[in-house]
């Protein structure tokens, strides 16, 4: 029913935000009304069971509706109650078969005096060409003149209503907006599966729905998403020369990268996508996973060509696939370096902007229809390239850095021009002088693979608790980090502001008492005082082997660093995020002399020569 259907966009939107903003809950629950005693009858009123809730799930379900009361008052709906009850009184006075569901919405948005709700919403059931159902809303004009068509394939796991919210300023300008459940996730029938091609085809069909059902102007299409989706989207584009531009927010790029890296399996990637509910996954995903888990890559590595948008570079150069491309530093999910790989060979109209934060952190805060820059300059985008509008002056590339400044001007295609400083690392673990130096030193060190140094860049994904998938640690004290579990150098105090931007490496030689082996890098930053140490990029190499000279290359980065700040090299031999491969008794020795020294190379850029890249 329209209810619970309805409900599974609050939830959805809840969960964002919870995850995102976690002050904004403080807020809310000081603001909304809502309480964990009204949850219940709100829940049981909006048609949900609650008979079988604990109170640890009615306490979680009070956040949420405290959540989503932020985002309808923010968006316009007078309160969260209302809405629940003009949308009950719709469905109770009519039979839900009869009344078209675009009416139902715009008797409830007439009874709750929503003033932003969108003007009209039809649910549907669209037939793939293979005969799957899939699961589907469509949020237009009322007027139904020709517009735009903008195809939206959910996210992992989400219902069709994800997008509810974000369409809104679409369907305002005239745009058609289609969001679709995505195989096998909230109703739509079929398995869910890594972007097999009837998964990608789906967005096609869905494009073949849309023309038959709207008047949409002739080469005005649109595919994007969050994630999963906006993957999904990409592959579509690069097959289908019908859709002219894409949004692509946190998207994958390089599907065997995601999960790989350096020879070491992203074990956190596989969990989080394996941990959800309301999916049914294929047996060659359930395969996939599993394989991951065992340490195997090879059945991922078969299918990951087809699969990643960096292979299909040539087919959006033909179709000069204008794409439009958000992402977070901190990804942990997608890295942030395929992204960067990606959108400096695409050949095609292009934008880019990077943001700190985790996994599709601060994009999320759109679907809940808050103005968020993602979605903005994404409109702007189709809006331009479907609908001939002008870009904003000066629109172009742009970044904000992991101390959350301002937004700057940064050609981001030319991210990997930055000129690195090559730092030789010193002898490691001596109180304060551990340092990086310019000349090469000679040294060894060793250390116990098996004991961790430093509390890790992420925290562990948590099955009950979705929101973890948003978290990043906020940094660490120093005296956390156990010299003697691994080796620790610091630099000197920079003299002067400067920025580091793009991909840290770190060359070492190394021995160890295994055949196969890993090591971890981390990167952080110490202010004046050093009381806590930020995590600006860490790196990984598993490698086969007693002993050889490798490079780890850690993830990009963009930080301000202010005068007086120092940065500090961790090596350690656990992190909970990858599989772990060094097991009790793993010892790795570190060496460096004239021939093969120690080093870290560092892009740096001074503070006033960041406006150069541009």
């Amino acid at each position: 029913m329209l209810i619970r259907s309805f409900l599974n966009v609050l939830v959805l939107v809840a969960i964002l935000l919870v995850g995102c903003e976690q002050t904004a809950i403080d807020h809310v629950s000081a603001s909304s009304g809502y309480t964990s005693q009204e949850a219940d009858p709100l829940l049981a009123f909006m048609g949900a069971d609650t008979t079988a809730l604990d109170s640890a799930e009615r306490g979680a379900l009070s956040d949420l509706l405290q959540a989503t009361a932020m985002a309808a008052n923010e968006t316009g709906i007078v309160s969260l109650t209302e809405f629940s009850q003009a949308l009950l009184a719709v469905e109770q006075e009519t039979a839900a078969e009869t009344l078209d569901a675009s009416e139902q919405y715009a008797a409830a948005v007439d009874t709750s005096t929503a003033a932003s709700a969108p003007q009209a919403v039809k649910l549907a059931t669209i037939t793939a060409r293979d005969g799957t159902a899939l699961k589907a809303i469509a949020i237009y004009p009322a007027h139904r003149k020709a517009g735009p068509l903008l195809v939206l394939p959910s996210s992992w796991t989400q219902s069709r209503w994800q997008f509810l919210m974000a369409a809104q300023p679409f369907a305002k300008q005239g745009y058609y907006v289609v969001s679709y459940a995505t195989r096998g996730t909230y109703g739509s029938a079929g398995e869910s599966t890594f972007a097999e091609e009837a998964t990608v085809d789906d967005v096609s069909d869905v494009i073949d729905w849309a023309l038959g059902e709207f008047d949409v102007i002739p080469g005005a299409i649109a595919a994007g998403g969050m994630s999963y989706g906006a993957g999904l989207s990409l592959l579509a584009a690069a097959r289908d020369s019908r859709i002219k531009a894409v949004m692509a927010i946190a998207a994958w790029f390089d599907l065997y990268g995601a999960f790989v890296h350096q020879d070491s399996i992203n074990i956190r990637s596989a969990a989080e996508l394996a941990g959800v509910s309301n999916v049914v996954l294929s047996a060659e995903t359930e395969q996939l996973l599993a394989d991951l888990h065992a340490g195997r890559t090879e059945r991922l590595a078969s299918i990951s060509a087809v699969r990643s948008p960096m292979n299909y570079l040539e087919q959006y150069a033909r179709h000069q696939t204008a794409i439009f491309v958000s992402h977070s530093w901190e990804d942990q999910i997608f890295p942030v370096d395929d992204a960067l790989a990606f959108y400096r060979r695409l050949q095609s109209p292009k934008v880019m902007q990077l943001d700190y934060g985790a996994h599709a952190a601060q994009e999320s805060n759109g679907i809940a229809g808050f103005e968020q820059k993602a979605w903005q300059r994404a409109k702007q985008w189709l809006d331009h390239h479907l609908l001939g509008e002008p870009l904003p002056a000066g629109f172009g590339d742009i970044a904000r850095p992991l101390n959350r400044e301002q937004w700057m001007d940064i050609a981001l295609d030319r991210v990997f021009d930055s000129q690195s400083l090559r730092a030789y690392l010193g002898p490691p673990n001596q109180i304060d002088q551990a340092r990086f130096y310019d000349q090469p030193s000679e040294w060894v060190a060793d250390f116990d693979a098996s004991r961790a140094a430093t509390q890790k860049y992420y925290p562990d994904w948590d099955a009950d608790n979705p929101q973890s998938i948003f978290e990043l640690f906020p940094g660490v004290s120093p005296s956390d980090i156990h010299a003697e579990n691994g080796l620790v150098w610091k630099s000197a105090e920079s003299p002067i502001r400067q920025w580091v931007l793009g991909q840290p490496v770190v060359k070492l030689s190394l021995a160890a008492n295994r055949d196969t082996w890993s090591v971890y890098v981390y990167l952080y930053a110490l202010a004046a005082g050093e009381r806590k140490a930020i995590p600006l990029s860490h790196g990984v190499y598993t490698g086969q082997g007693r002993d050889r000279q490798i490079d780890i290359k850690l993830h990009n980065t963009f930080w301000a660093l202010e005068p007086g700040d120092r940065l500090m090299l961790v090596v350690d031999g656990q992190d909970q995020q990858y599989r772990r491969v060094n097991s009790t008794g793993t010892d790795i020795t570190v060496s460096s002399d004239q021939t093969q020294p120690a080093t870290l190379s560092i892009p740096l850029v001074e503070g006033a020569s960041i406006r150069s890249i541009r």
